[in-house]
């Protein structure tokens, strides 16, 4: 009768273990799953992958950039996609244009080590953009980033 009892005991413990692995098992399968869904695609402007995007106001004129108050990085993939955006979907704006200096210089670094530089006007509704290395050109930002953009470049602040 102990041999039984001792037998089933052991029986019991195994099965006991056995289950526990399992749940661990499945833990861990679960979080590697999540941590796959998390990670995100790295954001690409002209077909180069974006490393960071920085913003830098700019003084009483244009050649009187401040250092970047704000930096963000690959892993900040919605502000990164909504600077990227802006470039992007900004409306070529006709005709020729007497301006004053930019509020913002936006630099986005590549990975390749090479930067694309932008001057961005930002107002409460209306935004506007320019290549720095296209100064005959500007371009209208679509209304429905201008919010996201407003507190992307005034969060630091």
């Amino acid at each position: 009768m102990r041999l039984l009892t001792f037998s089933f005991s052991l029986l019991c413990i195994f099965f006991i273990i056995g289950c526990s692995q399992q749940t661990i098992k499945a833990q861990i399968n679960e979080a590697s799953i999540i941590k796959k869904e998390q990670k995100t695609i790295p954001v690409q402007l002209d077909g180069k992958t974006i490393e960071s995007v920085s913003i830098s106001k700019i003084g009483e004129i244009t050649s009187d950039e401040k250092n970047p108050h704000i930096v963000y990085y690959q892993e900040d993939n919605k502000a990164v996609s909504t600077f990227a955006e802006m470039v992007r979907r900004g409306e070529r704006m006709k005709g020729m244009f007497d301006v004053l200096a930019s509020d913002y210089t936006v630099t986005f670094l590549f990975q390749d080590k090479t930067t694309s530089n932008y001057y961005l006007w930002l107002g409460e509704d209306v935004g506007s953009i320019m290549n720095q290395n296209d100064s005959h050109t500007m371009y209208m930002i679509p209304k429905d980033l201008i919010l996201s953009l407003n507190r992307l470049v005034l969060s630091n602040k």
